[in-house]
């Protein structure tokens, strides 16, 4: 599947005209989640547990593309970029009761997933008077480039300590295949061809291979661009 993404993009120029291809920048400030889903082998307890502790962060992607228009009203976008998905965890009370009770520490932590995306993405503008407002939608291929956990402890006195490392928490899926779908704006600035665009993404596989409470990553985010 990898080969035939990468041959798309490398041919997709050799089969449009100068018309019909055309090239595009984008950033998109997110915010990123998990949904946690459970195969029944762990009590409903524990999950809920997590499911209160757990909120989304703040991410982020960008991306360079290629468009290609099937039609006035259609196009195809092949494109590669960097993104940054995750989730986090509440602030809550750490005490340890042994030897003797301590003043409680403060725990919150954050969850990043750094990776390769590489979105295909189909556009179709649904009003036949206007190809200003759009559509879009499709599949995000995301490879996995590096996985960290960053603790940042509270202590009694009001310091703080910051950790950061690899996350060996679960056997981590290198690959994952998002469904993605979104509406934009098009629009000028200058002499340039503009656009803004809500997408929301989310994993199709489980960030785990093989957990039994396994997340699906989710991220919101507002996608700004131009075509060059």
């Amino acid at each position: 599947m990898k080969k035939h993404y990468l041959l798309l993009f490398l041919l997709l120029p050799t089969c449009a005209t100068a018309q019909k291809f055309r090239f595009g920048v984008s950033v998109a400030p997110s915010v990123s989640g998990a949904l946690i889903t459970n195969d029944g082998s762990t009590p409903s307890d524990i999950e809920n547990i997590y499911k209160d502790i757990e909120i989304p962060r703040a991410t982020g992607y960008a991306h360079l593309f290629a468009e290609y228009q099937f039609s006035e009203r259609t196009q195809l976008q092949v494109g590669a970029g960097y993104g940054l998905s995750g989730y986090a965890d509440k602030e809550r009370d750490l005490s340890f009761a042994l030897p003797e009770p301590a003043p409680a520490l403060k725990v919150s932590a954050k969850y990043a997933i750094h990776h390769l995306r590489i979105p295909v993405l189909l556009k179709y503008a649904p009003l036949k008077n206007s190809t200003k407002w759009y559509l879009i939608g499709g599949l995000v291929n995301q490879y996995s480039i590096a996985e960290k956990s960053r603790l940042h402890f509270t202590n009694p006195d009001g310091t703080t300590i910051n950790t950061t490392t690899d996350y060996a928490g679960t056997n981590f899926r290198k690959y994952n295949l998002n469904a993605a779908l979104g509406t934009g704006f098009n629009f000028r600035l200058g002499k340039l061809d503009a656009f803004i665009q809500p997408m929301f993404d989310i994993n199709l596989l489980g960030v785990s291979k093989n957990a039994s409470l396994n997340r699906h990553i989710w991220s919101a985010g507002l996608s700004v661009g131009v075509m060059l």
